[in-house]
């Protein structure tokens, strides 16, 4: 076990090393990611950057929680109890999930993709009262629309203006801000993603349900005009994590239900934490969490 700086906290590292070399195999690290519970910021963390080389992934016909990866794991886990975080939450790839469904601590929900055509044959009719403005992730108004948004979700990990700076520099991101007589009260983030050829909506903040629905329709057109400016670029659809909140936003707006699922697992390491609001059915998520 390892710990090492991280812009929020400590990440916990755990590696699985080869006894007869003496050579590391495998590693899986944990990264903070504070959630926001119905008004409380609770202590959570995810893995980030799990690996375990081509020759220790077979089962061998062994317990699936004895596989090194689950190990790892496990030792991961027992540290982060031990320092009095609340919950792991993550979002693996769907072929874990069958694997994850073996451990009853793991509390698993589906969200499905939802994806619409480009380009689009009509625009969004968006009302007068809203402006759609250029914005970066580190203006400071992302922390108190996140404040209005964090009620209006419930349960989400936090995305005010430091975490979601430091989120999307991992890769290119398009922003996109939604004002509403002079106040901000919609931001949204996306990525051009040429392999899958689709504009994928990625974390939404907004003040209020409305807010919400014109934030969506926004980023909709904004793949739009990226596709209609850069013809050489591969866009066929605009598409996005439909939780329960969004799905009567894209139903209404002409997306269809995609073939794809995202898995969301969540993990109760704090047992005072009540699961009816941490399942994970309930939480915003986005498709880059």
């Amino acid at each position: 076990e390892k710990t090492w700086s991280h812009r929020f906290d400590k990440a916990v590292i755990a590696m699985a090393i080869d006894k007869a070399t003496d050579k590391i195999v495998g590693q899986a690290i944990f990264i903070p990611t504070p959630v926001w519970i119905n008004g409380r910021e609770i202590s959570a963390y995810r893995p980030f950057a799990t690996f375990l080389i081509k020759e220790a992934r077979s089962f061998q016909n062994l317990n699936p929680l004895s596989h090194p990866m689950f190990k790892m794991y496990k030792m991961a886990i027992n540290l982060l109890k031990e320092n009095g975080v609340g919950l792991i939450q993550m979002m693996p790839d769907p072929l874990w999930g069958r694997m994850l469904r073996l451990a009853p601590e793991f509390h698993i929900a589906k969200f499905p993709l939802w994806s619409l055509k480009l380009p689009l044959v009509d625009g969004f009719k968006i009302s007068a009262e809203y402006s759609v403005v250029e914005i970066q992730p580190d203006d400071v108004r992302l922390n108190q629309l996140w404040e209005k948004s964090a009620i209006l979700y419930g349960t989400s990990a936090i995305r005010n203006a430091e975490v979601l700076t430091w989120k999307t520099s991992h890769f290119p991101h398009f922003y996109c801000g939604i004002e509403r007589s002079g106040e901000l009260v919609g931001f949204v983030a996306s990525r051009h993603k040429n392999r899958d050829r689709q504009w994928i909506i990625c974390d939404i903040i907004a003040a209020d349900a409305e807010a919400l629905k014109v934030t969506i329709l926004a980023a909709c057109h904004q793949a739009n005009e990226f596709k209609r400016n850069n013809p050489a670029e591969n866009v066929d659809k605009v598409a996005i994590l439909t939780t329960e909140m969004i799905l009567p936003i894209v139903q209404k707006a002409g997306f269809y239900k995609d073939s794809y699922n995202f898995i969301f697992v969540v993990q109760r390491l704090d047992d005072s934490l009540k699961m009816d609001e941490i399942a994970p059915a309930k939480w915003y998520v986005a498709a880059n969490d």
